[in-house]
């Protein structure tokens, strides 16, 4: 009898210590979720498919940790991108969201980062405010800080006046603003502003309003093709002064739609789509050759464009939180969430393929000047105005 109560005693501290270990260790199938929500069709459809192309390549870990990136094409519609972040905090369970897509679309998901304790990076400059600010950050810089080599450029050819002709929403909204600020910061003036909806097939009226007011130079803020779009009706019409467009314009189709008339267009863009015009002591030149060397490796002939480095960066960001968040709680817990936001929320001197971040609980981009580089369009190719 007493054999077998120590027998089963054994059995019983073997179970227990078992369980115990169990308990302590993480789930073999734990891993870090990261949604993503992409506008791969419509008008800017071919800004964002680097986006997409980047995240199928980069590692499917962060922190040590095995990671997954569930993705839903919104089709560039703020609507279906509120329903589409819904399905993947709800059934999807993701720890953090991605949203390569526009400025309206970041904007509509903003309060559901807020609701569900769901930090988001947005690859667009978004401006939100209150609680929603506290769950929202952006790949890309902000458009003051990115424009400035533009406006810097225009003072020191001369101008005084400035044309403003941009998409009806809010990414030409904060570009408008951006100029306004730059421009009185310079002594110069915003004597003309238009706008147009990012599917217009004419905006003639737009553009002779522009000219009519002879401004010393125009700043178009778009993005893609309706971009080329725009500088084209203004170079057709008789514009004749230099033409400036942000960073969101660099794809193929920008010079096939704009042909001889966006020749010598000048443009902001990161470190990255130049970087093999960057002089070696470029803090941001080892990272965006890695990334160089990572697309061409899998995207042969492929333009990644200026957005590949947003993407990638993206990951750089949530890895280097990840990092910090995965010691005080495990994935897929709001605890992991909010510890994500806050790694997120402090981010030093992290160097990316476009910019060197250094985010604090008022700026949730932390790029500076180092961000923005001016090219100009000669032929097929931008090259770095010295």
């Amino acid at each position: 009898m007493t054999k077998k109560i120590n027998t089963w005693l054994v059995a019983a501290s073997a179970a227990f210590l078992g369980c115990a270990s169990l308990a302590l260790a993480p789930p073999a199938s734990a891993q870090i979720k990261i949604g993503l929500d992409m506008a791969l069709t419509g008008p800017t459809a071919t800004v964002i498919l680097p986006h997409q192309r980047v995240w199928s390549v980069v590692p499917k870990e962060m922190a040590g940790v095995k990671a997954s990136y569930p993705l839903f094409d919104d089709h560039g519609d703020p609507t279906l991108a509120v329903q589409l972040v819904r399905r993947l905090i709800s059934e999807d369970k993701v720890d953090a969201i991605v949203s390569a897509g526009t400025i309206p679309i970041c904007a509509a998901t903003a309060r559901l980062a807020v609701d569900s304790k769901t930090p988001v990076i947005c690859a667009a400059p978004v401006v939100v405010h209150g609680e929603e600010f506290r769950w929202m950050f952006t790949a890309a810089p902000a458009a003051i800080v990115i424009m400035k080599p533009a406006v810097d450029h225009m003072k020191a050819q001369g101008a005084h006046t400035i044309g403003y002709l941009g998409f009806s929403d809010s990414l030409g909204d904060v570009h408008l603003a951006g100029l306004k600020a730059l421009a009185a910061q310079d002594g110069m003036k915003v004597v003309a502003e238009e706008r147009f909806d990012r599917t217009a097939t004419s905006i003639t009226g737009q553009a002779l309003h522009i000219i009519s007011a002879k401004p010393d130079a125009v700043f178009i803020g778009a993005s893609g093709t309706p971009a080329a779009f725009a500088q084209k009706s203004l170079v057709s019409l008789g514009y004749k002064g230099p033409v400036y467009h942000t960073n969101a314009i660099f794809t193929p189709a920008f010079t096939r739609v704009g042909g001889k008339n966006v020749q010598g267009a000048y443009a902001l863009s990161s470190p990255f789509y130049v970087v093999d015009q960057l002089p070696d002591s470029n803090i941001d030149k080892p990272i965006g050759l890695k990334l160089k060397k990572l697309w061409d490796a899998n995207f042969p002939g492929a333009d990644p464009g200026a957005s590949a480095a947003y993407a990638y960066d993206s990951y750089l960001m949530l890895n280097a939180a990840a990092a910090q968040a995965i010691k005080v709680a495990k994935p897929g817990t709001v605890e992991f969430r909010i510890a994500l936001r806050d790694g997120l929320e402090h981010l030093k001197e992290l160097v990316g393929a476009s910019a060197v971040f250094n985010t604090t609980p008022t700026d949730h981009n932390g790029a500076d000047s180092r961000s923005a580089i001016l090219v100009q369009l000669h032929g097929n190719d931008w090259k770095v105005v010295q």
